[in-house]
């Protein structure tokens, strides 16, 4: 089991006590790299089908953010998003590929570098060089398989 900072433990535990359906929603942004301990975050960016997405907008406490271009929402430390950017990304495509880590699916390291390249700002640029020293030093697993404990 790996040793996660506490703030990315609590992060998971909320994320889990939501029951989103496996299937039907992915974790983006830096939740591969918290899930490895490579970062300590503030809340989890989950890309979710349009279904989940419609679903989850008519639920109570959730609230409706907007950005520029788009539309989440949020409560508590998770935020629901059914587009990301920058970029062009197959939400399905995504969820399908997702490497389960304690049951829990995430965007691949490699696809999470790609994407923090895109954005291009000096926080995401360190984390592009955290992510690309952790692949470096470890070797790939199978996609769809629970590879790890939380």
């Amino acid at each position: 089991m790996n040793s996660l900072h506490e703030t990315n433990i609590a992060l998971f535990k909320t994320l889990k006590e939501l029951h989103l359906p496996i299937g039907k929603f992915v974790v983006f942004g830096s939740g591969a790299m918290l899930a490895r301990d490579l970062s300590e975050g503030r809340d989890l960016d989950v890309l979710v089908t349009d279904e989940l997405f419609q679903e989850y907008r008519n639920k109570p406490k959730w609230k409706i953010k907007k950005t520029d271009l788009d539309v989440y929402l949020c409560k508590d430390s998770i935020e629901l998003w059914n587009i990301w950017r920058p970029g062009t990304w197959d939400t399905r495509e995504l969820i399908n590929n997702a490497e389960m880590i304690d049951d829990i699916p995430f965007v691949s390291l490699e696809t999470t570098l790609r994407w923090k390249k895109m954005r291009g700002s000096e926080k995401d640029l360190m984390h592009a060089l955290v992510i690309e020293s952790y692949l470096k030093k470890n070797t790939t697993t199978q996609r769809g398989q629970n590879t790890s404990s939380l």
